[in-house]
């Protein structure tokens, strides 16, 4: 059984040479992929990979090798414009106490639910929602608290 690497740090030289050693191999030596792998120390899957990406390159894509993320370019589920417009409006106009009466609000009304932790990501953007200072009725200093900003008439 081969030890492999968490993380391989051939060169695309190297890795090029390994194809061409499994390939050899699997063409001449009458080697099946898997024992060819284990010959030339790779997992077969990333064989795989590796022969992708040199089948790629051979085509004309010259980025074939470049190290591209896994990771979405962007968000699936982005909230609407609209949505993000009409959280800010019912949080400036001070008739709600929490993100997450305006969240059930903004369900009711579109339909879908909406939680309350993108209604507070969206009102830190605008900087209605953080820590405010609480003061005792005599105006010393209690404690700070996180929620809505709501701007007071005083």
């Amino acid at each position: 059984m081969i030890k492999s690497k968490r993380y391989d740090n051939r060169s695309n030289r190297e890795k090029a040479r390994i194809i061409r050693k499994v390939g050899e191999l699997v063409h001449e030596e009458h080697f099946t992929v898997l024992e060819a792998c284990q010959v030339a120390g790779v997992h077969h899957s990333q064989y795989y990979r590796w022969k992708k990406l040199e089948e790629a390159e051979a085509s004309g894509d010259r980025d074939a090798w470049k190290p591209r993320s896994k990771r979405p370019k962007r968000l699936a589920r982005k909230t609407p414009e609209s949505v993000r417009e009409r959280v800010v409006s019912l949080a400036r106009s001070g008739d709600f106490g929490s993100a997450n009466s305006i969240a059930k609000t903004i369900s009711a009304e579109i339909g879908r639910s909406i939680h309350a932790a993108t209604v507070i990501s969206i009102l830190e953007k605008e900087g209605l929602y953080g820590f405010t200072d609480v003061k005792a009725e005599d105006g010393s200093f209690l404690r700070k608290k996180r929620g809505l900003k709501i701007e007071s008439d005083d």
